[in-house]
């Protein structure tokens, strides 16, 4: 669910005392900051992590956007454990966000960039297949939005659900999005995973189904 993003060959990596991967609530752990520059990884600088989750949820918050602030122009993150609060301010931050547990830094640069290169590559291929292919609006608050597939269908017979959605999908941070089908689409449960997604269904007449889309971490 990412923008297209300027790659600047920069991962900022959570990590523990050790020099492994550690999480953000963790004490005394560093974000390091690492540049490719030509075939060579080199950690460019380092910041201290301070985060108080005694303090409450919000303090939390502010206390990440502003690390968000201090990174600048990076937006891959790696921790070795992450989630609610922390994932969700840098996934709404526009970050590619990964997982990777107990490991030094050196082993999974090259691993995550190429992931990402990868990703908007897909993202590209995407957006130049979609045409004037119907995609979902927004539906009021923000990152709440609607797409009726069925009538979108109706209207553009050649149009798959996967043209209508993917980009949105890998392109777009949203909170929910709803979807009005005649059935579910085949490959939600084949994606849906990769992609961090969940979805919720309902029937609502014959052949007619609600589908509630939306991210499968919260806070």
């Amino acid at each position: 669910m990412k923008e297209m993003i300027e790659m600047a060959n920069t991962v900022a990596v959570v990590v523990g005392p050790d020099g492994n991967t550690s999480s953000l609530l963790e004490q005394s752990v560093h974000l390091q900051v690492f540049q490719k520059k030509l075939a060579d990884w080199n950690l460019e600088r380092e910041l201290p992590v301070e985060l108080h989750p005694e303090q409450g949820l919000a303090n939390v918050r502010h206390e990440i956007s502003e690390l968000i602030g201090e990174l600048g122009d990076t937006r891959i993150l790696v921790a070795g454990e992450i989630s609610g609060v922390a994932y969700n301010a840098f996934d709404t931050a526009g970050y590619y966000v990964f997982q990777i547990p107990e490991k030094r830094p050196q082993k999974f640069l090259e691993f995550v960039l190429a992931s990402v290169e990868k990703q908007q590559e897909d993202l590209r291929v995407l957006q130049r297949g979609t045409g004037d292919v119907p995609q979902p609006q927004r539906a009021g608050e923000d990152g709440i939005y609607y797409l009726d597939i069925t009538q979108a269908q109706a209207n553009n017979p050649n149009a798959t659900t996967k043209q209508m959605l993917l980009p949105f999908l890998k392109g777009t941070t949203f909170y929910e999005l709803t979807l009005m089908c005649s059935h579910i689409p085949p490959w939600f449960d084949r994606e849906f995973g990769v992609l961090k997604l969940a979805y919720d269904k309902e029937v609502v007449g014959p052949e007619k189904y609600k589908v509630i889309v939306h991210p499968t971490t919260c806070e």
